[in-house]
């Protein structure tokens, strides 16, 4: 995927995100609001990375994973019908921040420092997964279960896109 394309996608999803909206406004669409930012959100942390993976730009790698962890944590609420509370949200931002450490580390492997980040702040949102929501690890467990189930066909298409990502310096 070119640079120039890529560059263009945060554009793309902010259009689809306002043709979704005008779509609900006047009933063509019935679904929820939530899901067209979700996906908008997705698609245009999807054209972010795309974008600036490579190239060096720490700031902008971190926010395009947090704008696309932001969509899917958006699908999750609708789809799971997810109660927001402060523990939820701590939670959830440490797990982000985890996965773009991860993300930093797999850009620049030279920053071995990220991996301990990244321990401490999955450490830190599974514990408050844990603690403050009442899971216990098997409620836990079925929850990562029914969220394979509904959402296998994303995982399998986000397995293939860091592959590409990883690899695409090495095809072209």
């Amino acid at each position: 995927m070119s640079t120039k394309f890529a560059a263009k996608i945060p554009l793309y999803s902010l259009s689809i995100l306002l043709l979704g909206y005008a779509f609900y406004y006047f009933g063509v669409l019935n679904i929820s609001l939530v899901y067209i930012a979700g996906f908008a959100l997705v698609l245009n942390g999807i054209g972010t990375f795309l974008s600036v993976y490579g190239r060096n730009k720490t700031v902008s790698l971190f926010i395009s994973v947090y704008i696309f962890n932001i969509g899917l944590l958006l699908l999750f609420i609708e789809k799971f019908h997810l109660f927001l509370n402060l523990p939820f949200l701590l939670s959830a931002f440490s797990l982000i921040t985890g996965g773009a450490f991860v993300i930093h580390l797999l850009e620049d492997s030279s920053r071995i420092l990220n991996v301990l980040y990244a321990i401490i702040f999955f450490a830190a949102g599974v514990a408050l997964l844990l603690a403050f929501r009442n899971f216990r690890p098997f409620d836990f467990l079925l929850w990562i279960r029914s969220i394979i189930s509904s959402f296998w066909g994303l995982m399998l298409f986000l397995i293939f896109f860091a592959g590409y990502a990883l690899l695409r310096d090495k095809i072209s």
